[in-house]
């Protein structure tokens, strides 16, 4: 059996491969090389992203020349070099900035990219070690992936995320105090206004921490978990489990399609629910109207089309003005 690549061997190779790119074009031998080289291991890619990424990094900022607020600071020095050593059989590529080497080993990295949806927007992006991210409406998430763990910030909103299995490199979702860690599965989590976290796992199992310091709870498929609302670095926040049939799964992630589905949540918590995807808000006029239960599947930017429906069911009526649609008997 062929032994396994550390991450530190890959690191060295991607660096020697973003190396040979840079200013000229691959032979058609060394591209055969390269592109079979990359297909060999899930993490080389991630790891030549970290080393081409450290390159651009340096040629911008080199290319700011005296506009560059750092090399104003610390003189021509300060950003000096780009430089590929080899030798001792050891492959580096880094930079000197602010007096400071860095080499790709994922120890001094520049973050990764930055993805968000507007409001009522579904966004489905691939990443670079083969998962994938679906980013609910008006959401925002920082991957920031190293050689030993891929990172993700859920900053706001809501994210769907289906992770290619790497047991070296575990996928983690931090979203506020929750930390959620995964190997290959598919789950969503969702940051509340409140500072609840929920999370629901429809394939495989992750590990939910409510805060740094607590220990994990497991949480398999077609279970849902959620944090209680608090934002303090208390160890003993409570995380509610409830198991779902697969019906409630497709329900819970019926976003995806552009879609809200609701069953006995009040009207007053649906209007809520759709003021996250249209700017024209519903208002429930009558707070008794306001406490009926609503069930159904509703398109998720379609306010009026919903408040019809429900003046059909509930025997309401509806004026529709520029700014909202409001529901009242």
């Amino acid at each position: 059996m062929p032994r396994r690549e550390s991450n530190s061997e890959i690191d060295v190779a991607a660096a020697y491969w973003s190396a040979k790119l840079d200013g000229r074009a691959l032979s058609e031998t060394e591209q055969h090389q390269f592109d079979e080289w990359l297909a060999g291991d899930i993490r080389r890619r991630g790891a030549f992203a970290r080393a081409r990424a450290i390159m651009v990094y340096a040629d911008r900022a080199r290319g700011l020349g005296d506009s560059n607020d750092l090399l104003k600071a610390g003189g021509p020095d300060l950003l000096r070099r780009r430089e590929v050593w080899l030798g001792g059989g050891a492959i580096a590529v880094g930079f000197a900035a602010a007096g400071v080497n860095v080499l790709v080993r994922g120890d001094i990295r520049p973050r990764g990219p930055v993805l968000r949806t507007a409001r009522g927007e579904i966004l489905r992006k691939p990443l670079v070690d083969g998962s994938s991210v679906t980013l609910n409406t008006s959401s925002t998430i920082q991957v920031d992936y190293t050689s030993d763990t891929r990172n993700v910030d859920l900053l706001q909103g809501e994210a769907l995320f289906d992770v290619t299995k790497d047991p070296g490199r575990p996928f983690v979702v931090r979203a506020g105090a929750a930390r959620v860690r995964a190997i290959g599965t598919s789950f969503s989590v969702r940051r509340h206004l409140d500072g609840r976290v929920k999370v629901l796992v429809s394939e495989g199992v992750v590990e939910l921490s409510a805060n740094d310091g607590a220990l994990p709870v497991r949480v398999n498929a077609s279970v849902a978990a959620t944090t209680e609302a608090r934002s303090t670095k208390d160890t003993q926040v409570v995380v509610e489990i409830a198991d779902l049939a697969p019906a409630d799964v497709a329900k819970g992630l019926a976003w995806r399609d552009g879609m809200l589905s609701f069953d006995g949540e009040t009207l007053a918590e649906a209007a809520t629910e759709f003021a996250r995807y249209a700017p024209r808000k519903i208002v429930i006029d009558d707070p008794e109207l306001a406490r009926e239960q609503v069930t159904g599947l509703f398109s998720a930017t379609d306010p009026e089309g919903f408040a019809k429906a429900i003046s059909a069911s509930f025997s309401s009526k509806v004026d529709f003005r520029s700014d909202a649609v409001h529901i009242y008997r």
